[in-house]
């Protein structure tokens, strides 16, 4: 299998969807709809969040999530689980998020916890 990965710019999610009685406006999913309806602002997932996939050919793909996003007192979550924390969150538990292990060191050496985006420790 050809381990090339294509990338597609705009997710399936964007071709599908659902009209909102609540704020008149689209969504991804039936989530997306249920939260607008419960007074959450809706927006998409960030590009930092890719899905991997293969396509007919059996190429490695990979998509951009563009899910429904919805916010609460600590963060946001998409219809897809991918959960990013705010910056005041980050701030009054204590860690950020760093994105290699010399970013981590960084942050340590000032007693601040580094995360990775996948939630563990790095």
């Amino acid at each position: 299998m050809n381990e090339e990965a294509t990338f597609v710019g705009s997710s399936p999610a964007s071709e599908h969807k659902i009209s909102c009685g609540n704020c008149k406006g689209h969504h991804n999913s039936p989530q997306g709809v249920r939260k607008c309806f419960e007074g959450k602002e809706i927006g998409s997932c960030p590009d930092q969040y890719y899905l991997p996939g293969y396509t007919e050919d059996g190429l490695r793909m990979i998509e951009e999530c563009a899910m429904d996003l919805w916010y609460d007192d600590r963060g946001s979550t998409c219809t897809n689980g991918h959960f990013n924390a705010s910056m005041e969150t980050q701030y009054r538990e204590g860690w950020r998020y760093a994105d290699c292990p010399e970013e981590a060191a960084n942050l340590r050496s000032m007693g601040i916890d580094a995360v990775s985006m996948r939630g563990d420790s790095i």
